[in-house]
């Protein structure tokens, strides 16, 4: 019995692995149960961003104010960064499942700008899921955080934010408790899909059920929100 209880102590004191390594190599896919669930094709989209540098005084003025521009399942965006930077990107449904397709969206979009500069001095893009994370996020020894979790938000592909918030959990768990089993594990889980995972949830189901102009209704009712 002395022998059974030291080795439970050992199982539960085991090392951890924390899966970040994003949604296309993950650790997590080799594993059988829900942890290992692919992403669809057709959840794949493609993102891109770039900074640029603005002309003239009437360009700033154009577009201090930003501007946020839905489509279906995707968004394009411009966004003053400072007195003379703009941040332009999009992500985008794509059949191309790789960055060039929100790449070529984006400057195309700014060969529509006037006063806006070619020349990109920062930014980037890749392909990122975009639908409801995956069912469970922890096993025994093993948590996943990040976009190889898909927490990104399904209404639009920001993830960052969420991301963030699941590695601060988990931490502030791991931190306060050294029992890496599912059970010790669980709360993790527990607390971001209770939270942003339940606000994630809000946006994918309308996007799926509803044309936009039944969304348009529901939101001029209160029942949905913007």
């Amino acid at each position: 019995i002395i022998y059974e209880q030291e080795q439970e102590k050992k199982e539960m004191h085991a090392d951890l692995v924390i899966d970040a390594s994003g949604a296309a190599f993950a650790l997590r896919y080799e594993f059988t149960s829900s942890l290992g669930e692919k992403v669809w094709e057709d959840d794949i989209f493609s993102a891109y961003k770039t900074m640029r540098k603005l002309t003239s005084e009437d360009a700033l003025k154009k577009y201090s104010n930003g501007e946020l521009i839905h489509s279906p399942k995707g968004y394009r965006w411009i966004s003053q960064l400072d007195e003379d930077i703009l941040d332009v990107g999009c992500c985008i449904v794509s059949d191309v499942k790789d960055v060039m397709a929100a790449k070529k969206e984006a400057e195309y979009m700014i060969s529509k700008m006037e006063g806006v500069k070619e020349e990109s001095f920062g930014g980037g893009g890749h392909v990122i899921p975009m639908t409801l994370p995956i069912a469970s996020l922890v096993c025994n020894s093993f948590a996943c955080v990040g976009e190889n979790a898909i927490m990104t938000n399904p209404g639009n592909g920001c993830g960052i934010s969420g991301a963030v918030l699941g590695a601060e959990i988990l931490g502030n768990i791991i931190l306060k408790n050294d029992d890496f089993s599912i059970a010790g594990l669980w709360e993790y889980g527990y607390e971001w899909f209770s939270g942003r995972g339940a606000m994630y949830a809000s946006n994918y189901f309308p996007s799926q059920f509803f044309e936009e102009e039944e969304c348009k209704l529901l939101k001029a009712k209160n029942l949905i929100t913007g």
